[in-house]
């Protein structure tokens, strides 16, 4: 009972009172009180949302943007469970700042039911979490696909890309004309640049930015076997680390410690 009062969003916690007053009730971290002072609720949440009259509101929906008056209408929206989880959009491996081999994930996610997982690692610029080369970019698809052939789940690649957005653009806008809008596939990229995915939603005439991010990274999936994809590739990579050198000189003039990148 006190962590529902406790809660941070105190403004639902308000509008719970002031349901209670209407009803000549009192609501304390000790549970709700008539005007006696007899506690009449307050042995569980449930209780305590009862008592002014509305159905149960699950702690995630606190937040005072119109769930009180949902939960009025018998209109409370409902929750995605773990069990709605179909598959997950960003993992990393121990090729870059992950704690277990590629094969591992992959058996862990398909051990979870999921129909489909991204390995994205980081890429070269992010030298402090052992970021990829493009060599080890390209080896790590062949390998992707090689084990794809023993498992159910649907195994794609893709990269956690922490450019700033000015580079980001250079690397999305050479994708761009090369995007169909029947290209299928779950990949993510880094949400650094929100900006940037909505202006391609709206060009590619895409509904989600999910879309746009699945029809990018399948394109430069597509892409990695193409020899002259490897100089665009490796110019974009070292935009990047100059940019991260430069952040870093700017952030840490003392420097910072940096892990050796896998070879």
């Amino acid at each position: 009972m006190s962590a529902l009062i406790a809660a941070p969003r105190r403004h639902h916690n308000v509008k719970l009172r002031e349901l209670a007053v209407r009803k000549k009730l009192k609501i304390s971290e000790y549970g709700v009180f008539d005007e006696r002072g007899r506690r009449v609720a307050g042995a569980t949440e449930a209780e305590v949302y009862a008592a002014v009259g509305l159905a149960f509101i699950p702690p995630e929906l606190r937040e005072d943007t119109g769930e009180i008056e949902a939960a009025l209408g018998g209109r409370l929206p409902a929750l995605v469970e773990v069990g709605h989880i179909r598959g997950d959009l960003h993992a990393h491996t121990d090729w870059s700042d992950g704690h277990h081999p590629l094969d591992a994930l992959v058996a862990a996610a398909e051990a979870r039911g999921y129909e489909y997982i991204i390995v994205s690692d980081h890429s070269r610029s992010a030298t402090i979490a052992r970021g990829l080369t493009p060599d080890q970019v390209r080896e790590q698809i062949r390998q992707i696909r090689a084990l794809q052939r023993r498992h159910r789940i649907r195994i794609l690649a893709g990269s956690a890309d922490p450019c700033r957005p000015r580079i980001r653009s250079d690397i999305m806008d050479s994708i761009i004309h090369r995007i169909r809008r029947d290209i299928v596939g779950a990949i993510a990229v880094s949400k650094t640049d929100e900006r940037q995915i909505d202006r391609l939603r709206r060009e590619l005439g895409i509904v989600t930015k999910s879309g746009v991010i699945r029809a990018a990274l399948k394109e430069l999936e597509a892409k990695a076997e193409e020899e002259h994809l490897r100089r665009e590739i490796e110019e974009s990579v070292r935009r990047c680390a100059r940019a991260d050198r430069e952040e870093n000189r700017q952030l840490f003039p003392g420097g910072v410690a940096r892990r050796t990148a896998r070879s």
